[in-house]
């Protein structure tokens, strides 16, 4: 583990005498030497958790959408004391409850 991440720290950053390495060379890097300079188990998972980091990234990167305003907000039911409920999926063993959407928010 250690390895790889010293590996990805010092290609990612730029040196005196070359250019930091792009994310998708130093994953390149690091999945060409799964087996002989890295366990091919840990790379396969550094190179998969890096990924999905940086669709998590892309996702926070783009705009949110566009917040109604109190005009276009749908008119609200006339008992709005009780949350709406959420069915589960009926699991082998287990009593089918519905549960408060605010339990699920949380």
């Amino acid at each position: 583990v250690i390895a790889i991440c010293d590996a990805y720290d010092a290609l990612r950053a730029p040196k005196s005498y070359r250019e930091a390495w792009t994310q998708g060379d130093v994953l390149g890097h690091i999945t060409d030497g799964a087996g002989r300079l890295f366990d091919h188990g840990v790379a396969s998972a550094f190179v998969a958790m890096m990924r999905r980091m940086d669709e998590r990234q892309l996702l926070l990167t783009q705009p949110a959408p566009p917040q109604l305003t109190k005009a276009e907000t749908p008119p609200a039911d006339e008992d709005d004391s009780q949350p709406p409920e959420v069915a589960l999926e009926q699991s082998e063993g287990v009593t089918r409850e519905p549960v408060p959407t605010r339990a699920i928010e949380e």
